[in-house]
């Protein structure tokens, strides 16, 4: 692996690190709800720092209308971490 490689891989951790810092914080203070759940479909809306954004997971893909999301498809906003870190919360309270 070459140094800069290295280099751009350390920045995606430490960038995904800040997005896991930021969905977790939005969770905890309750700015993301789940509108609708359905076998086929499950939409949120979050509340941003800045917007409220929609969130939509189908068929095992999740999209977010924020501007991140549009510019690095490939990575998860905080806005979708937070979804899916209340999914988990979800799916953890119906086995209890």
């Amino acid at each position: 692996m070459t140094s800069q490689r290295r280099r751009s891989s350390r920045k995606n951790l430490s960038n995904l690190e800040r997005r896991l810092g930021k969905a977790k914080r939005l969770l905890e203070e309750g700015r993301v709800e789940l509108r609708f759940n359905n076998e086929d479909i499950a939409v949120f809306r979050v509340h941003g720092d800045t917007d409220e954004h929609s969130v939509i997971l189908r068929a095992g893909i999740w999209m977010c209308d924020c501007e991140f999301n549009s510019i690095y498809p490939q990575y998860p906003c905080s806005h979708i971490l937070a979804c899916q870190m209340l999914l988990e919360q979800i799916e953890k309270e119906k086995k209890n």
